[in-house]
């Protein structure tokens, strides 16, 4: 679909018309001691851990996205120190990225308290801002996941080292800005460093690590918190020993536990497992490599349904490792792992501690730590270096970072990552930090194989398949932790096969990976627009299959209903219908996929605001749906509940569908219009608020052959790779500058994106949730290359 949005917001797609012009590296105690602890206080429960408020992508736009803003150069650049907002230096801290924000909790001060504060970090403003302190009591090393949403903390140390049984939720509504609620209190504590990650197929918060006592024994242990009972569930026996320092990451679907050591004499163990969260069954695993305290246990990027460790210690804590591996959960053992070698002249240093890992687009990013050799002082370390999964080597990393430390908490925000906090050596040992510094990448060099534009948002599908967007996060939960709505991210799950349909509509975005095969939808699910309702949460975690009885060749999302173009030739909609665009001869919502009565030979489809049409093989249109403005094209302004033929159009080759507007391409490439003219939109000449239900055609418009349809604007391709647009008070089409050899274009809310026949990737219009992609959120009258 070529679609738009809401019809008030879209002066600005034309406005160069016709004139030039992580994971987190955390600071353990230097004892690296586990002592028998009692459970803590309990905290207060709650039936309902919140309401969620809708996509958290960009509820507040104050901050994070200042006019203005600029794309930073690559490299280094300093960030504001945490004090600034009376928030201090801290370790075992919770720290986890909510797309343009970094999130602080809780942690141990310098002067030995406990703190329950939490604060946020905007790197575009290079801001921080403390929110409400949370209900729980005090208390570090928790255990925290992310859901897209919201984040559900567990556990952790109280003030007297105690682990403690009790957690909270809190709902991130902004920079500042959120609500605390507490939740059920587990049946026990877990210990022995626990960790936990976020299962997005069980909406359960799960928890590894053990139960016992040094004088009766440790025991492997985890439990479950389901969020949508609220309910704690024991996770099955673990099929391996007690261990701590191992790390536990999210891979292939499953909860991977790599390394560790024994809880008493840290002797380092080179098993972990596997926790299947449907099957609630573990696997045995041998990872190969001995050792605890690994640096990292991340998956991002194209290969996150893999688990890589690097580094960690033997026993005696005498020195560390410099190598390390990566598994993949869907490869049989035998050829499971891969190792990653030791990163030799690429790091000064290699054998380090406490070092801040992350990763970004395939690759892994080490930084800083401590060198520690026996007998010796330890030396906090300011250089860092990148090992690129898919070339398999190592590259040192840029200097000028920040200030030499360890246990720096390390976040990917995208294509940049915020190194903060840690500690160094000061005169009477220690000393914990509130600075730090953000690393900005190079841009990616891709290249698009489509590209679709939505009210808020983009996605193209790149070279190798993958499917990424920008702009308005239509689902937080279906992308990478650390991804930036400026830049694109990945959506996880699909990967084109060959010749794909991509439609990108309100708050929601449809796909199909081939030339015909199932519909995948995500985002929003609150009218029903991707799946029925009941069957899945309101934003699931990844994309979902339309139930439809037959494969299909095209889908169409539109505001907040799809439609889809089935190999049988019909047409079936789903989604809001109080207007009829589902076709099917009421207004009542249709949340299941519905046949569209009367349609068989269907060959294109368009959706828009609150409206569809097809195109049909004899070279006629149907259309439905709102017909205030005479979008319909029946010559009247009556809604219409089930198809009606466009009168007076035949031997069309394209059809297009905005809001209130729509306009279709013959196939002697010349263009009609008919709907709304209160931008400009019929490309006339004029404007004015009157019904127009009959097709008229575009003066002056020829050799077109493609064409998009926005809420108040049309744009349309040349033979030539020449663009032109109107609308949105450009009253007749004109040569968009700044751009040439246009094989592609979609229009939208307020911003137009256009892909040339070398497959390079341009928008411009309205920027304020980076729906551009070059990396800001400046308006843009001109042409600008995505920044991949």
């Amino acid at each position: 679909m070529r679609q738009s949005g809401f019809a008030s917001l879209c002066a600005l797609v034309c406005l160069q018309c016709g004139s030039p012009g992580s994971g987190v590296a955390t600071f353990l105690p230097s004892s690296d001691s586990e002592s028998e602890v009692l459970d803590g206080p309990e905290e207060p429960t709650s039936d309902d851990p919140g309401t969620d408020t809708g996509d958290f992508g960009g509820v507040v736009q104050a901050l994070g996205q200042t006019p203005g803003q600029s794309l930073q150069p690559a490299g280094w650049r300093p960030m504001r120190p945490s004090a600034s907002a009376g928030f201090a230096a801290r370790s075992g801290a919770v720290v986890v990225w909510a797309p343009r924000f970094m999130l602080v909790y809780g942690g141990r001060l310098a002067d030995g308290s406990y703190s329950t504060e939490i604060a946020g970090y905007s790197p575009g403003a290079d801001l921080w801002v403390r929110s409400p302190s949370s209900p729980l009591s005090p208390r570090s090393h928790a255990v925290a996941v992310w859901t897209g949403r919201k984040i559900y903390i567990f556990g952790g140390r109280n003030a007297t080292y105690r682990h403690m049984s009790s957690g909270g939720v809190y709902l991130h509504q902004g920079l500042g800005d959120g609500i605390w609620y507490t939740i059920r209190s587990a049946p026990h504590v877990i210990k022995c460093d626990e960790q936990g990650v976020w299962s997005p197929s069980t909406q359960e918060m799960l928890v590894f690590g053990c139960t016992g006592s040094a004088a009766n024994g440790y025991v492997a242990a985890g439990l479950a918190y389901d969020t949508v009972q609220k309910v704690w569930r024991e996770l099955p026996p673990p099929p391996m020993a007690a261990r701590l320092g191992a790390r536990v990451t999210w891979a292939g679907g499953k909860m991977v536990v790599l390394g560790g050591g024994d809880p008493v004499t840290r002797a380092p163990l080179g098993d972990g497992g596997e926790f299947d969260p449907v099957t609630r069954t573990w696997e045995h695993i041998n990872t190969g490599l001995p050792r605890l305290y690994a640096a990292v246990g991340l998956t991002t990027g194209r290969h996150r349904d893999q688990a890589s460790i690097w580094g960690g210690r033997p026993a005696d804590g005498a020195t560390a490792f410099d190598d390390g591996a990566t598994y993949d959960p869907a490869a049989p053992m035998a050829t499971a792992w891969a190792s990653i070698s030791s990163p030799g002249a690429a790091l000064p240093d290699p054998h380090r501690r406490y070092v801040s890992s992350w990763y970004y687009d395939d690759s892994l990013f080490l930084w800083g730590g401590q060198r520690y050799v026996a007998g010796q002082d330890p030396i906090v370390l300011g250089s860092g270096a990148v090992w690129d999964l898919a070339q398999r080597k190592w590259s040192a990393l840029v200097d000028g970072g920040p200030t030499p430390r360890a246990g720096a908490y390390a976040l990917a925000a995208g294509s940049e990552a915020i190194i903060w906090g840690g500690f160094d050596k000061a005169s009477g040992g220690e000393r914990l930090l509130d600075d730090g510094m953000i690393y900005q990448l190079p841009s990616r060099k891709r290249v698009a194989a489509s590209v679709s534009a939505g009210f808020n948002a983009s996605c193209a599908f790149v070279e190798d398949g993958a499917l990424e967007c920008w702009g308005y996060l239509l689902n937080t939960a279906a992308v990478d932790t650390g991804a930036n709505p400026l830049r694109p991210y990945v959506i996880k799950s699909l990967r084109a096969t060959g010749p794909h349909t991509l439609s990108v509509g309100g708050s929601h975005a449809c796909a199909i990976t081939a030339s015909e095969g199932p519909v995948h939808c995500w985002g929003s699910n609150s009218r029903g627009e991707i799946a029925p309702l009941g069957t899945i949460s309101d934003l699931p975690s990844e994309p979902v299959v339309a139930p439809l009885p037959s494969p299909a060749t095209q889908v169409s999302a539109a505001a907040e209903s799809t439609c889809a173009l089935l190999t049988t030739g019909e047409v079936w909609c789903w989604g809001r219908n109080s207007d009829g665009q589902c076709g099917n001869g009421t207004q009542s919502w249709s949340s299941s996929p519905g046949r569209v009565p009367g349609i068989s030979n269907a060959v294109q489809i368009a959706a828009g605001g609150d409206n569809a049409c097809a195109l049909l093989s004899d070279g006629t249109a149907r259309c439905w749906g709102q017909n205030i403005n005479g979008v319909v094209g029946d010559g009247t302004g009556e809604t219409r509940l089930s198809p009606v033929r466009v009168i007076g159009l035949t031997d069309i080759a394209e059809i297009g569908v905005g809001i209130g507007l729509a306009c279709a391409r013959k196939r002697d490439g010349t263009v009609y219009c008919w709907g709304s003219n209160h931008f400009s939109g019929l490309g006339q000449g004029t404007t004015d608020l009157d019904l127009h239900g009959t097709p008229a055609q575009v003066p002056g418009l020829t050799e077109v052959v493609k064409l998009a349809v926005g809420s108040a604007n049309v744009c349309a391709a040349r033979e030539s790779g020449q663009l032109l647009c109107w609308g949105s008070g450009v009253t007749r089409p004109a040569p968009v500058l700044g751009i040439d050899d246009v094989s592609e274009v979609s229009t939208a809310l307020a911003h137009v994106c256009a892909r040339k026949r070398n497959s390079e990737v341009y928008c411009w219009g309205k920027n304020d949730w980076g729906q551009l992609g070059d990396g800001t959120n400046i308006t843009r009258s001109d042409p600008r290359e995505v920044l991949w």
